[in-house]
């Protein structure tokens, strides 16, 4: 996911200095604040720098257009003191998780952060024997040019030496990749060695470098990981991926392990991984079958219209982070 270059813009120098500071050390968000206490200069830099956004309290030179209003190509957000600012504004004086949780929704809405010439989605779910690889292999089988990678906890497929050679860095991995890359009912299939104590030998790095090797090779459009819990760099590790899906069910122990899960994310300020969740329920199915592939193509639909800009859909998908009560700006 690329990074976005955002201005925030006010007379208090403070606040958005200390706004800018706290934006730019979360890792987690795929962000760049830049701080500005006059418009006009705010204006030059979304010309130099390609801003994806502006939020300012002085809307002085921004011009109005039907969907909103712009300096030049650059959409602005109107910064404001009440409360309840309604759509196309945020609250000024809200906790900092809070805001950067609107920020992100409203970049979202507008945006495609995703886009790319190979999208890349992970199928990842605390719960156990809920569907999750048969999903991964039939969303990957329906997606024009898409590629499963097997990354589960333990896995029936047939291993391959693709760890190996990713952890040590071979050279002749670029050269090797095309040949461990098996065709089985039309689908691609990368296996890794199917256990996982190897897998907890992944980092994000490597995952990374994977995702270099295989954009090289410019076969797939979409890329799509098994992920098992054996990962040790989890969650983290989904900041990667464009989108999240995540099979549930919903017995009250599975319900709560979801509930636990989600959790857990929001106490970590990972609101940006909260936005690419999507829940799925899995028909009792194998990954070839009708029922499964009925629920593959609800789920893509589904993304379009996500990804497409359906506010309703992001307000659906995200609770507001802990620590938004109003008032508080957590300076």
């Amino acid at each position: 996911m690329r990074v976005l270059g955002i201005g925030l813009c006010d007379a208090d120098r403070e606040y958005v200095y200390g706004v800018m500071q706290y934006m730019n050390r979360r890792k987690d968000l795929p962000l760049c604040c830049y701080a500005f206490t006059r418009i006009e200069a705010a204006a030059e830099a979304a010309a130099e720098k390609s801003l994806a956004t502006i939020l300012t309290g002085d809307m002085s030179i921004c011009e109005r257009r039907e969907d909103g209003y712009y300096i030049g190509n650059t959409p602005c957000v109107y910064l404001s003191a009440l409360p309840d600012p309604g759509n196309g504004a945020v609250f000024k004086y809200q906790s900092l998780p809070a805001l950067v949780h609107d920020i992100m929704r409203y970049l979202l809405k507008e945006t495609d952060l995703g886009s790319a010439s190979c999208r890349l989605a992970a199928v990842f779910s605390p719960i156990g024997r809920c569907g999750k690889t048969r999903f991964a292999k039939a969303y990957a089988a329906r997606a024009t040019g898409g590629l499963y990678i097997g990354m589960e906890d333990f896995s029936d497929d047939e291993p391959t030496e693709l760890l190996y050679l990713l952890k040590n860095r071979l050279p002749e991995l670029g050269k090797r990749l095309p040949g461990l890359i098996r065709e089985e009912n039309g689908l691609s299939i990368l296996s890794s060695s199917g256990l996982a104590f190897d897998i907890h030998c992944i980092s994000r790095e490597d995952i990374e470098y994977l995702n270099g090797l295989l954009s090289e090779m410019g076969r797939y459009s979409r890329i799509v990981y098994d992920l098992g819990a054996a990962a040790p760099e989890l969650p983290g590790l989904f900041q990667l991926f464009d989108v999240i899906y995540m099979p549930v069910l919903t017995d009250p122990v599975s319900q709560r392990k979801l509930l636990r899960f989600r959790r857990v994310l929001e106490n970590l300020g990972m609101t940006d991984v909260l936005l690419k969740l999507r829940e799925v329920r899995m028909p009792d199915a194998d990954w070839l079958s009708e029922k499964m592939q009925a629920a593959v193509e609800s789920a893509m639909e589904e993304e379009r219209i996500f990804v497409g800009g359906n506010e309703g859909k992001v307000e659906e998908a995200v609770s507001r982070t802990p620590g938004s009560d109003r008032g508080d700006t957590g300076q």
